[in-house]
């Protein structure tokens, strides 16, 4: 190879032209990357809590055209996304279906970076890299693989972002007639209020974005004496009081130390990523010397729903990573500006693969405490080979999975603070809320005989009491990942032996052949 051609290979200059002219090519690889790893493994893995009663709300349409749940009530949340998961359900069954749909919201939110890039990078290596990162990225492959909405959640806030500057600020069109655009954008806009409280913030801060962009501050007055500009201004002010008010049950922004507690976990969730926050910042840096208007209300359109998790009641770590979408945007911002880009963006991926990247997908997701995994679906196949429930009652500390998993309802339920306060969204007329399981809150309501499923979380949360009664009452028949089957009867003593002290191992020994002669 001459000298020439190596230097060309070096060049931006190179590059550019090679994305820009396999652009298209480069582009469907990204999208089939991007499924193969959302779809392979995902039903390996058990479900986690929230997942399965997204499921059983999706069985209810199947079975009543509405997310009706076995106790009668309908499950309110994110209903659009639940009919979607429904069909999915019908065509492909079991885990595979119901996660299915956050599949194709995690290659749509690919596509969509890949849109962005193009849109305010400017470039088709920007673009192209933008999209590759979100698609090799561990925390979106991890979501895209939840029967849950988070990822359509993400896909539809930073979408509503891109639709409000084509279609509102820059007024251009996609279809023959504009109103088709600003419908789809109000299509956007709904969706990601539908899913998430969280997503009220979107109107206000896209009214902030649109005055930001129009204000020329050289000359205030044009602006005050502009009565449209000033309906926009009136309308931010009343949609951040309707926010406030929508939110304010879910809020404690009179607990200073609970604040400070949640500030400091979701902080820990971006130290840990702490390279690609320093690489961000700088890229914000950049994109801010480049249009400082428009990449300020970006930054604001993160940063203020991030700020807002630290005043919301119970801390989960799912909620805060939608914002991995701008980091990485900052980073390619960086990237697409210096030079030797494309060797640095394999060294990148190269030394965080199997960490922040994965390329071989991902058998079992890392969650987090706020996300307690369990292996409930071997938990219950082993209940159903050995016919456990068949001449049992039985008893969980999770009715949701057994349900989906087991097909096992209206038995007992463990009463515990699965969130780790008084739990009442789970109780109704003291039948567990989802599946109409018998309420158990005291050892002398429990069945004589039973089985057991109990997972490591409940564990750590159920009464002392009722955790030494299990202990006294129950045998250990089958144990996987974070999850224990027993069987519970009256003749099963445990007797502790103690290998240090003769004197109390022979006592004990005496006990149990006493108990055995006394049964015979």
């Amino acid at each position: 190879m001459s000298k020439t051609s190596k230097n060309n290979i070096l060049s931006d200059s190179f590059w550019e032209n090679l994305f820009s002219k396999w652009e298209v090519i480069l582009l469907v690889i990204i999208l089939f990357l991007s499924f193969y790893l959302r779809i392979i493994y995902l039903d390996l893995d058990s479900m986690w809590i929230d997942e399965t009663i997204s499921a059983l709300a999706a069985n209810g349409i199947i079975e009543h055209g509405k997310p009706i749940l076995e106790s009668g009530q309908i499950y309110g949340r994110a209903e659009i996304f639940h009919y979607i998961m429904a069909g999915f359900i019908l065509l492909f069954k079991g885990d595979f279906g119901a996660r299915f749909v956050s599949v194709i919201f995690g290659v749509l939110t690919v596509l969509l970076a890949y849109f962005f890039g193009k849109r305010f990078i400017g470039s088709s290596f920007g673009a192209l890299t933008f999209a590759l990162l979100i698609s090799v990225s561990s925390l979106e492959i991890i979501y895209s693989k939840q029967a849950r909405f988070y990822q359509a959640f993400q896909f539809f806030y930073f979408l509503s972002f891109y639709l409000f500057y084509k279609f509102v600020i820059l007024k251009e069109r996609i279809f023959k007639r504009g109103i088709w655009g600003i419908l789809f954008l109000s299509v956007s806009i709904f969706m990601t209020i539908h899913l998430q409280t969280m997503g009220y913030i979107i109107l206000p801060l896209l009214i902030f974005f649109y005055v930001l962009m129009k204000i020329d501050f050289r000359n205030i007055k044009t602006f005050l004496k502009n009565k449209y500009y000033l309906l926009m201004f009136f309308i931010g002010i009343i949609s951040s009081w309707y926010v406030f008010k929508n939110v304010k049950s879910l809020l404690h922004i009179e607990n200073l130390d609970r604040v400070i507690y949640y500030s400091q976990l979701y902080s820990n969730f971006y130290i840990e990523i702490l390279p690609f926050i320093a690489l961000s910042l700088v890229g914000l840096f950049l994109a801010l010397k480049k249009d400082w208007k428009l990449n300020f209300s970006f930054t604001l359109f993160v940063i203020v729903p991030f700020i807002g998790l630290f005043f919301i009641k119970l801390f989960a770590t799912r909620y805060v990573y939608f914002a991995i979408f701008a980091l990485f945007f900052y980073i390619v911002f960086v990237l697409d500006k210096i030079h030797f880009k494309f060797p640095i963006l394999i060294v990148i991926l190269f030394l965080f693969n199997g960490s922040a990247f994965s390329f071989d997908g991902i058998q079992r997701p890392n969650l987090d405490m706020s996300m307690p995994l369990a292996d409930y679906k071997n938990a219950y196949k082993y209940i159903e080979d050995n016919k456990l429930f068949y001449n049992e009652n039985f008893v969980t500390t999770w009715p949701p999975a057994a349900l989906w998993y087991g097909g096992i309802k209206n038995e007992y339920w463990v009463w515990y603070a699965v969130d780790g306060g008084p739990s009442k969204w789970m109780s109704y007329n003291e039948r567990e809320v989802f599946t109409n399981s018998t309420i158990v809150r005291k050892i002398e309501n429990f069945p004589e005989n039973f089985t057991l499923v109990i997972d490591f979380q409940a564990k750590t949360k159920i009464r002392p009491s009722i955790m030494k009664y299990f202990e006294s009452k129950c045998r250990s028949d089958f144990q996987s990942y974070n999850i224990e089957v027993f069987t519970c009867k009256n003749e099963f003593i445990k007797i502790n032996l103690s290998l240090n002290d003769t004197n109390n191992t022979y006592k004990n020994l005496n006990l149990q052949f006493n108990l055995t002669n006394s049964s015979n």
